[in-house]
């Protein structure tokens, strides 16, 4: 039998055909991997430098809060203003029990004045996302970048990236759960819901809580998330203390952190004493209470009071001017209030929130438009063990990568 006059020819076309499109799929396919390496390379090289800000960062609050001779306590009461464009207000300060100011825990910083914060080698760690529109008590925070500089063949230096990160005092907000700790005051509990209606104190689904954003779950119907934005600098899930004990220091709840000029903590703080003293012939009126203690911590001069700085002791705090000042007019002796909450208040922070921040610089503008950055939140916990050389341990209790909604 005869094959067709043409056959070979026609098969000859099909073949290089087919080749052809296996040659164009290849190049496809070649290209596409290219450009998913182009892509991940600097997303990998932006987490490395967040690894890299929080390894600094926890060295950094190692050596200066990790020692027992520390106090701390937010940025405001040195003085800066509440209200928008207050970048450093919520930024934590470390001092030592003698008053002296050791450090702010917050990257670009040197000494005790705070940097300018709006330009271009700043950068926001929690704004809209996580505060929502910037304001008072829920001021954004900015914080400096660090650069990180490589040498080239030809020993010339050039940027790669940048770090930066911010340690949050957990201890001067209030806190709703206990984390499975003893509380220091078991029968007191603090009125969040004066700031945050519609909360569920003493609720049984806070034992499931970890994260901030799952308190709005523990209410019924959920709240909403502004509502959770404008309390993110004045509540936590939990602040454990280190408490001295007979059988040594001894992690506890429930305490907070008097260094703090956030009035809606404050308030909180206020609408506890009355809901303890509900036989009282006179009740603190929150609000006022609260605008006199933001408004006179910085100017208070007081025994156990750093100029423009921390209280040194809660029985300092409890004796002063400031706090008969913010009780003016309700009727409230210093030695009821004392006797009522006295037992929760502290004067240094044993919880911190770390949010560590990494950028990969893109060569085409290194200078405004990074290639990738990524974001960790990280909290952290001081521990009763001793440090080899720096006070008691550290230990991280929990890691999440960030997306920019969180920011």
């Amino acid at each position: 039998m005869k094959t067709p006059r043409g056959f070979a020819l026609v098969l000859t076309l099909v073949l290089l055909s087919l080749l052809v499109l296996l040659i164009l799929a290849m190049t496809a396919l070649v290209r596409l991997e290219s450009r998913q390496v182009s892509v991940a390379v600097p997303h990998a090289q932006a987490r490395q430098n967040a690894l890299l800000a929080l390894q600094v960062a926890l060295a950094e609050l190692q050596r200066h809060a990790g020692p027992d001779d520390r106090v701390t306590g937010m940025a405001g009461i040195t003085g800066i203003p509440a209200g928008a464009g207050q970048p450093a207000r919520h930024w934590c300060g470390v001092w030592r029990t003698d008053g002296t100011f050791v450090a702010w825990l917050a990257s670009g910083a040197e000494g005790e004045a705070i940097p300018p914060l709006n330009g271009p080698d700043s950068v926001a760690l929690l704004s809209t996302g996580a505060l929502g529109a910037d304001g008072t008590d829920k001021e954004h925070v900015r914080v400096r970048k660090v650069p990180i500089e490589e040498i080239d063949p030809q020993g010339e230096r050039r940027v790669t990236g940048h770090y930066a990160y911010w340690i949050g005092d957990e201890g001067v907000k209030l806190s709703v759960g206990d984390a499975g700790y003893p509380l220091f005051e078991p029968t007191v509990r603090p009125a969040v819901d004066e700031i945050l209606a519609g909360f569920a104190l003493g609720s049984p689904r806070l034992a499931d809580v970890l994260a901030y954003e799952q308190l709005a779950l523990v209410p019924v119907p959920a709240l909403t998330p502004g509502a959770l934005q404008a309390n993110r600098h004045s509540i936590t899930v939990s602040h454990l203390s280190l408490t001295d004990t007979p059988a040594g220091p001894q992690l506890r709840a429930g305490a907070l952190n008097i260094n703090t000029t956030n009035a809606r903590v404050w308030r909180a703080v206020a609408a506890t004493y009355n809901r303890l003293r509900p036989d009282a012939p006179l009740g603190i009126t929150p609000t006022t209470f609260a605008n006199r203690m933001r408004d006179g911590f910085t100017t208070a001069a007081s025994p156990g009071k750093a100029p423009s700085g921390p209280f040194l002791t809660p029985e300092a705090f409890a004796l002063s001017a400031h706090l008969a000042a913010g009780l003016k007019g309700s009727g409230v002796k210093l030695q009821e209030f004392a006797d009522a909450l006295g037992r929760l208040f502290t004067t240094r922070t044993d919880t911190f929130c770390l949010r560590a921040y990494g950028e990969a610089t893109s060569e085409l503008s290194p200078s405004t438009h990074p290639a990738a950055v990524a974001v960790a939140e990280v909290f952290v916990q001081r521990l009763p063990d001793l440090h080899s050389a720096h006070g008691r341990k550290l230990s991280v209790t929990r890691f999440r990568w960030l997306g920019t909604v969180d920011l």
